[in-house]
């Protein structure tokens, strides 16, 4: 489903990253939303960050790859969109992902990559996104200006005490695109 209608509210603002270190991965997020119709309650800053699963660090180094973090970035933007607590509030809006990783962001841009293995989460990426029927934008954000760089290496407190609801995240499984399709229900 592609949507075509303009967006009901403001643009929803998402901050992704991750880092990849010694073998193990962290991955966070970061969303922004203003005020929602009817009620125009409050803004919503939420917070997100988890360990990588060991399982998906073997799955992905299985063909011999010991740097990982491209694919771990595009995780990481697949985490709001398959965690209720950022999902729900996503449904349907123009969302802006800020990712600090070019190639990540190229690849989610594209639809695709060389790397099957990349491919996948991208695929993961935009059956997700169609799911929740999301318009998806992508800015680069530099390292030091992302906000999500804290959250994915044990900065959450700082990030927090800025006034942002610390909330449980999924980390979404690895599935074949064709898993993913059948996964979704398209």
């Amino acid at each position: 489903r592609i949507p075509l209608a303009p967006p009901r509210q403001a643009p929803v603002v998402v901050l992704t990253d991750a880092s990849w270190s010694q073998g193990s991965g962290e991955i966070g997020a970061i969303m922004v939303a203003g005020p929602r119709p009817p009620t125009q309650g409050p803004a919503i800053r939420r917070i997100a960050a988890a360990d990588v699963p060991e399982g998906i660090i073997r799955a992905l180094s299985a063909f011999g790859s010991d740097h990982l973090i491209k694919h771990l970035e595009v995780l990481a933007a697949v985490v709001p969109l398959e965690s209720p607590c950022f999902s729900e509030e996503l449904r349907g809006c123009t969302v802006i992902f800020c990712i600090d990783n070019k190639g990540a962001m190229l690849a989610l841009i594209k639809g695709g990559s060389r790397d099957a293995r990349l491919a996948q989460r991208v695929n993961q990426f935009w059956l997700a996104a169609s799911k929740l029927g999301i318009r998806p934008f992508f800015i680069y954000v530099p390292s030091e200006q992302n906000l999500a760089d804290l959250s994915s290496r044990d900065g959450i407190a700082a990030v927090v005490a800025m006034g942002f609801e610390e909330v449980p995240c999924t980390v979404p499984e690895l599935r074949s695109w064709s898993a993913a399709l059948l996964h979704t229900g398209l």
